[in-house]
């Protein structure tokens, strides 16, 4: 097993694109796009990620740990830098994953270059909280912060900023509050030790830099996405637990009917964060991808 965490390249711009490596180094290049809060930090176990001979390449979102933050960026900005990263590791082609916040991210790749994009899986991705009729059945909270990006950008972004400090001082209390909040499935994986240690990690990288990029990726998230749904031209499979409180089964559903080439794949007795005791199921669904390319390529 290789991990590399602090690996960056500079992008056309001049920007820095922090990201880490997961797994088998020689694998098949696997992208995973974090959720919020989340950075390169968050990853699946790695032993089975190198088992499966996969590359798991986490990037850092622009503001995120050891990424340059881009105050003009949009989420449609997203696929360029991973053009650049995909280049910049030698992956013609790979696998892309968004959990959560990454999403909306990991489906503008593969309207921007789905000749690249061996599959595009979803695991409990966040909603399009600009789709007015989805909205009214979200969680309150997704409602009362989509609200309060739209009507008062600036206290939106003041928030964070005040949290920040008071976040920094006990680190730990955002973790357990996030326990206290999720179902009892998610509840037994982040009561484990090597996962509450790994967010714990995640979350004081994310207090390391200001707050400005983590808001301005939450406002994005809460902003209109600049594509359809409709416009993904790529498969997508949708992998989702019942027992997530996060999502609930009308954001997927939501998902199934707009995207054109999709596959809702339940979860049962699974939360947001069941993923990561499912990993070898998913590594072994995004390794079929490549056996189809080499048995097409013969």
């Amino acid at each position: 097993m290789s991990v590399e965490i602090n690996q960056t390249i500079c992008l056309s711009d001049g920007r820095t694109l922090g990201y880490a490596e997961y797994g088998d180094l020689n694998g098949q290049v696997i992208f995973f796009f974090h959720g919020q809060p989340g950075n390169r930090l968050f990853h699946p176990n790695p032993v089975l990620t190198r088992q499966a001979g996969l590359r798991l390449i986490i990037p850092d979102r622009p503001g995120y740990g050891l990424s340059c933050d881009d105050p003009r960026r949009t989420i449609l900005d997203w696929p360029r830098d991973m053009q650049q990263l995909a280049n910049h590791l030698g992956a013609k082609r790979f696998g892309v994953i968004g959990f959560s916040a990454g999403g909306p991210y990991a489906l503008a790749c593969g309207i921007a270059f789905p000749e690249r994009v061996s599959r595009l899986l979803l695991i409990s991705s966040a909603p399009p909280a600009a789709q007015r009729d989805l909205r009214k059945k979200m969680p309150f909270l997704i409602r009362l912060n989509y609200w309060m990006s739209h009507l008062a950008p600036r206290l939106f972004f003041l928030s964070f900023r005040w949290y920040w400090p008071q976040a920094r001082k006990n680190p730990h209390q955002f973790i357990k509050m996030a326990q206290a909040q999720s179902s009892p499935a998610d509840q037994a994986i982040l009561n484990r030790q090597e996962i509450y240690a790994m967010l714990l990690d995640c979350w004081q990288e994310n207090l390391r830099v200001e707050s400005t990029g983590y808001a301005r990726d939450a406002q994005l998230l809460l902003s209109d996405w600049g594509f359809e749904l409709t416009a993904v031209p790529v498969e997508v499979d949708l992998w989702w637990g019942d027992q997530d409180k996060n999502t609930p089964l009308v954001i997927q559903e939501f998902f199934a009917n707009q995207l054109p080439k999709s596959r809702l794949i339940q979860q049962p007795n699974m939360g947001h964060f069941g993923f990561l005791q499912e990993w070898d199921s998913i590594c072994a669904l995004m390794q079929t991808a490549f056996l189809t390319d080499r048995y097409l390529s013969q």
